[in-house]
């Protein structure tokens, strides 16, 4: 059985050298020009990246004083790691499936390797951290909507937000 692979490939190997060096160019050229296609492709495709971190605040603000749509203390930093700009309008944040928060950014525009950093009002913080410790998930996943309609997928690690007990 061995030998008949070896011959098979020797016999393979002397057909190809049969076949004219201009063919191999053309072959060249044929595949260069499609990975070229497939890395634009993948550049041009637009990708955001998401972090929770806590924000300075006054050292007289009292966390239990505010208001459900007040400041949370936390801030979503949107990046956009793409080479076109992104103008958001909505994010969505899911966990297997359910909803766990919506937050409205209106008409924001990011531009390429830009950052923006959205104060998180305290009722979407708390339901992110209450779906954090009910499901014990790391990840959650991030649907921002565009303003032109599109839905740019994504995720955010929460695996720090799920070592807390309390905000402050």
């Amino acid at each position: 059985m061995r030998e008949f692979i070896v011959e098979y490939i020797s016999f393979f190997v002397d057909e190809l050298n049969k076949l004219p060096s201009g063919v191999y160019s053309i072959l060249g050229v044929i595949v260069g020009f499609g990975l070229t296609l497939l890395k634009d492709y993948y550049d041009k495709k637009p990708r955001l990246s998401y972090s929770i971190q806590s924000e300075w605040m006054p050292d007289d603000w009292n966390y239990a004083l505010t208001t459900k749509t007040g400041k949370s203390g936390f801030v979503l930093n949107i990046f956009n790691m793409g080479s076109a700009p992104i103008f958001l309008d909505a994010l969505r944040i899911s966990i297997k499936g359910k909803i766990v928060a919506d937050i409205i950014i209106g008409y924001r525009k990011l531009m390429p390797y830009e950052q923006y950093a959205h104060s998180l009002e305290k009722q979407d913080y708390e339901a992110i951290r209450h779906w954090c410790h009910e499901s014990d998930a790391e990840m959650f996943q991030i649907t921002a909507h565009t303003v032109s309609g599109k839905k740019i997928c994504s995720e955010l690690d929460v695996a720090w937000l799920a070592m807390q007990r309390h905000p402050f």
